[in-house]
């Protein structure tokens, strides 16, 4: 791509409380976006959190510079302490960057516009998850019973959200986000849509021999019918009425199989080991665990139906995978999922918490295989035509450039 002038060419430093090699669904898309704009040519650094202290404070990861700050360790705290090395090293790079990308604005947005503010530099956020701006994702972290405080800290959330306006630019990744953010009274000219992006030829399909050679790789039994469910085992991901309804499902059904990908331990709000326990008591054999896994799309292509019954979402990368890979989806109808899945065409719908709803879900598809091939086909349609990380790269280069070419902030006073 060519730029107007040298000025205009973007210079992007990824501002992210954690990266890669911590895994999530936001954590991969962050390093898939990163290493499609570095090959488009974008000059792009990551500055994040040093989560744990055997992480280096520099390295490359691929083509990606990654700097670390602390402080290592707090799990939950870390995030507000990392705010004044982040800041400090920001300023310090000031040279290195015209445009600051935060993934994730509940933290780290305050930071990022001061410095844009400060600086003269240009200030994208884009929001992960519903509620980072209304606040709403506040209600899974306090108690009920904290009334007052939480009376407290939606006055703070009021306080930041003005600061947050003077943003260039929005980045909504759903419907359900873009209009969270009008609620909020952000300028609608400063809300951009682009969704979440993934690779299409990585997750891909595959012949029939070729599941089947996987299935024996990784100890999968060859001849069941294998749900899936991929991402963290975290209490507002629905997993706990996933098991409920399994246990009832193989009362009646004998040759299925469920295998849960993804991290617990170690996990905000991790729910693993109530899992397990419950997998134990009911002597659930049909129910495997595999912990944090590197080659996701291995399992996915290998699978049948992907289930994915979560409380909340943002554009779950998990899910887009699943659909590219060609699998029927079942999920539910929370953030920006009704934006990925037609109900009954390309997937199935089901509202929060409807047990049943689920439970009839996984049935038709059992008992109609023609219909959950055809949604799986009409599913990787979708994600070719609208979610591939090449186009969503694209975009993204589209808006930096259009911020830096718009004028109306000057140079960094210093």
């Amino acid at each position: 791509m060519s730029y107007n002038r040298s000025d205009t060419k973007p210079r992007v430093c990824l501002l992210t409380e954690v990266f890669y090699p911590v895994v999530g669904g936001s954590i991969t898309h962050a390093r898939l976006l990163s290493e499609k704009l570095i090959e488009s040519g974008v000059d792009l650094f990551v500055l994040t959190r040093r989560v744990t202290s055997d992480l280096k404070e520099y390295e490359m990861i691929g083509k990606i510079p990654v700097y670390r700050v602390k402080p290592s360790g707090f799990k939950r705290l870390g995030k507000y302490l990392m705010t004044i090395p982040a800041f400090w090293n920001l300023l310090r790079k000031r040279n290195e960057y015209n445009v600051i990308y935060v993934c994730g604005i509940r933290i780290l947005g305050l930071v990022a516009v001061l410095i844009s503010v400060l600086l003269g530099k240009r200030c994208v956020l884009r929001l992960e998850i519903s509620g980072e701006m209304s606040g709403d994702y506040i209600r899974h972290e306090i108690s009920e019973e904290r009334k007052l405080f939480l009376k407290f800290v939606q006055v703070i959330l009021a306080l930041r959200n003005e600061v947050l306006k003077k943003s260039d630019s929005f980045i909504s990744i759903s419907k359900a986000i873009e209009d969270e953010l009008l609620q909020c009274c952000v300028d609608p000219s400063k809300i951009k849509y682009i969704p979440n992006g993934i690779d299409i030829i990585r997750f891909s399909p595959v012949d029939e021999n070729t599941k089947s050679l996987l299935r024996k790789k990784l100890n999968i039994p060859p001849k069941k019918l294998v749900f899936l469910y991929t991402g963290r085992l975290t209490k507002i991901k629905g997993l706990e009425l996933l098991l409920r309804v399994w246990k009832r499902l193989i009362q009646e059904e004998k040759d299925l199989h469920l295998i849960l990908v993804g991290p617990g331990e170690n996990q905000f709000l991790s729910c693993e080991y109530e899992l397990k326990q419950f997998v134990n008591k009911h002597n659930l054999d049909s129910v495997t665990f595999t912990g944090a896994v590197e080659n996701v799309c291995e399992y996915l292509q290998c699978s049948d139906c992907f289930v994915l019954p979560s409380e909340s979402e943002g554009l779950p990368i998990s899910l887009l995978e699943a659909m590219s890979c060609g699998l029927p989806c079942i999920a539910t109808s929370v953030g920006g999922i009704p934006d990925l899945i037609e109900n009954g065409k390309n997937g199935k719908l089901v509202k929060v918490g409807d047990e049943e709803g689920i439970y009839n879900a996984i049935v038709e598809l059992i008992r109609n295989m023609e219909l959950a091939r055809v949604m799986g086909e009409k599913g990787r349609k979708t994600l070719v035509e609208r979610f591939s990380i090449d186009s969503i790269a694209g975009e993204h280069i589209k808006l930096f450039v259009s911020l830096l070419n718009a004028g109306g902030k000057g140079k960094a006073p210093f």
